[in-house]
């Protein structure tokens, strides 16, 4: 399902030039006079028509339907696997809706593997790859078509997980939107260090960024904890409220002190772990309707750390249940959108700045 790297800038001999044919051909009609398609108004046409032809290739290929089921497969062999540890070498009969859940949350993150790869190895022709005119936009075009080929197949299979095993087919809607938006993130990212640095430094600034989203933003939020902890004054609260899953939505303060405790001021960190796509899935899937208590867990602890909620009437501040919680979720999606756009513009500048330099 991938191709080569593109090669590092350096010493090059002379090669022998070729004329691209069909879709992929820069018209110098559309491009100018001088045939430069990069600053013509044909540039996105021929990116556009470039990527469908490449997409569609590859698409028709035996090898991405037989690599695709594999995938599939081997998530969900995964996930049972994870339920057998789990359980102690077994899968409980009353677990088929935790494993179509695990199936889905799996199949999220080894989508952010395949859009970084598929970016920074397309396994397009060199002449169009090179092309100054195409730029990151080419590579990343590419991998966002082949995820979007991928996320219907997740869909797909979801909604047969689901059916099958009587869950919530909205899971299945869910995982397959987020797949497709972390593939128009990492893809971003693989894309503009192609053109960005050099082949080695690329390749290590790539994966070092699906670190950061992939683990090192949860890393970063359990290394600052001890940070954000300090010992409070905490009221007696009364008139205490909960919403369905008992996260405490609401409460009023006596005068009278009860006492002095620590207490971690989780809302000034937590917003970080949002960006990691296991937990925007927790996020994004607790409203699919799912009655799984791992899915009404997860965001309500995640938004009681964002709203600093677990200790009630911490320096007799009170709490009603009209007040603003911080929208987590979109928090995380702004981060990553963030990171895969100045990837892509610093890959883009780079691009434009060899085109008009004759490179």
């Amino acid at each position: 399902m991938v191709g080569d790297e593109r090669q590092d800038e350096g010493p090059r001999v002379e090669e022998p030039v070729y004329e691209v044919i069909g879709a992929g051909r820069l018209n110098p009609e559309a491009a100018g006079d001088d045939g430069d398609v990069s600053r013509g108004p044909g540039a996105a046409r021929v990116v556009l028509g470039q990527a469908l032809v490449e997409i569609a290739g590859f698409v028709r290929s035996g090898r991405f339907w037989w690599q695709g089921a594999a995938i599939l497969l081997a998530s969900l062999g995964a996930a049972l696997l994870v339920l057998m540890v789990a359980n102690g070498g077994r899968v409980p009969p009353d677990s088929a809706g935790g494993a179509c859940i695990l199936t889905a949350a799996i199949l999220v993150v080894v989508s952010c593997v395949l859009a970084l790869t598929w970016a920074r190895r397309p396994g397009m022709t060199e002449a169009i790859r090179e092309h100054p005119a195409a730029g990151p936009f080419l590579h990343w075009a590419v991998a966002c078509g082949r995820g979007a080929v991928f996320a219907v197949l997740v869909a797909l299979f979801l909604l047969a997980l689901a059916y099958a095993t009587k869950s919530s087919p909205a899971v299945a809607g869910v995982a397959a939107a987020l797949v497709f938006l972390e593939v128009l993130v990492f893809a971003a990212v693989g894309a503009g260090t192609v053109w960005w640095f050099s082949k080695t430094t690329g390749r290590v600034v790539a994966w070092s960024a699906a670190f950061l989203l992939l683990v090192g933003n949860v890393l970063a939020v359990a290394a600052l904890l001890p940070t954000v902890r300090t010992t409070e004054r905490v009221l007696v609260a009364v008139n205490i409220e909960r919403d369905d899953s008992g996260r405490l939505v609401s409460w009023q303060c006596l005068p009278e002190l009860r006492g002095f405790t620590e207490v971690d001021h989780t809302e000034r960190i937590v917003w970080i772990a949002a960006s990691n796509p296991l937990v925007l899935f927790g996020l994004l899937a607790a409203g699919s309707g799912s009655e799984d208590g791992a899915l009404v867990w997860l965001p309500g602890e995640m938004q009681n750390a964002a709203d600093g909620s677990q200790v009630p009437c911490v320096e007799g501040q009170e709490r009603d249940r009209t007040a603003t919680e911080l929208p987590l979720a979109a928090v995380g999606i702004a981060v990553q959108l963030s990171m895969g756009g100045l990837f892509l513009a610093g890959g883009s500048r780079t691009a434009g700045n060899k085109s008009a330099s004759g490179g």
